[in-house]
């Protein structure tokens, strides 16, 4: 793939007509794990930002490339962060993926929680290009002793012709 030129900051990529985003609140029982799937079609994703916050647990977050993994069913509906267009990703994000196995850990980082349960939070300040027609799997691993609700946010733009 010819490699795409990328001009402006965080503000001309948001006007591009080519910038999605997700935001998914969910719940981890305790010792459990979520998993997330991100397909990328056939262009390559530019990943400008992820986060993740868990409310009152620690969880482990880990990131994989190229797993072996059956495709979850349950898609996840990103959204053109410039609401004047409306063109669609070829990226598809599922929650529920199973049989996650091998492929190369990207990040790997836990959240901590204090004493009283107070949650916290990761985000990336790193571009990430992932590359095309490749799987990822993101994964939350509960630590603590209870249940704890999470928000795991992504922004990326899809680099291309369109």
């Amino acid at each position: 793939m010819t490699q795409q030129r990328i001009n402006g900051d965080a503000f001309d990529l948001s006007r591009s007509r080519d910038a999605y985003s997700v935001a998914v609140a969910f719940s981890v029982a305790m010792s459990a794990t979520a998993y997330f799937q991100i397909k990328t079609g056939a262009k390559e994703a530019l990943l400008i930002h992820w986060s993740l916050e868990a409310a009152t647990q620690s969880v482990e977050f880990r990131a994989v490339e190229a797993p072996t993994v059956t495709d979850g069913t349950t898609a996840i509906t990103p959204v053109n962060i410039n609401r004047s267009h409306t063109s669609g990703t070829t990226l598809t994000l599922y929650s529920n993926p199973t049989s996650v196995s091998g492929g190369t850990t990207l990040v790997d980082s836990i959240v901590p929680s204090a004493g009283n349960k107070t949650g916290g939070g990761l985000f990336t300040s790193i571009f990430w290009t992932l590359a095309a027609n490749t799987d990822y799997v993101a994964s939350i691993q509960n630590l603590g002793n209870s249940t704890t609700t999470c928000t795991f946010e992504m922004a990326w733009v899809e680099l291309g012709p369109s």
